[in-house]
């Protein structure tokens, strides 16, 4: 039932995390997953020696990243959002995707490592 549940989303574009400790069911998932959502798909093995998988959330279009940011803050906090932290939310985030060593440039990526 998870597996259909997970192609299911993977079909219709939707991202999604699975934490799988035995290992069938993301077996089973990478198997079947159409060939469109293997291209995004993020595998993190921790019994693998290579390196871990990173995520830099201020990484791209810098509007994007500060909506998507201010967004997952005003959900997680929902009980306590209102008008004073989201005026004061997006430029705290947008100010964090700067470099502090050059002029208004961008963080590294991950990558860069």
């Amino acid at each position: 039932m998870l597996t259909r549940m997970i192609l299911a989303d993977a079909e219709h574009g939707r991202g999604g995390v699975v934490i799988d400790p035995k290992g069938d069911l993301i077996t089973d998932v990478l198997q079947r997953l159409p060939e469109h959502a293997a291209e995004k798909v993020v595998l993190f093995d921790a019994d693998s020696p290579g390196p871990t998988p990173c995520l830099n959330p201020l990484e791209g279009s810098k509007e994007a990243a500060v909506d998507n940011l201010v967004s997952v803050f005003s959900r997680v906090f929902s009980s306590a959002w209102g008008r004073a932290p989201r005026t004061s939310c997006a430029p705290a985030v947008w100010r964090c995707g700067r470099d502090p060593r050059s002029r208004g440039s961008r963080p590294s990526s991950c990558a860069s490592r």
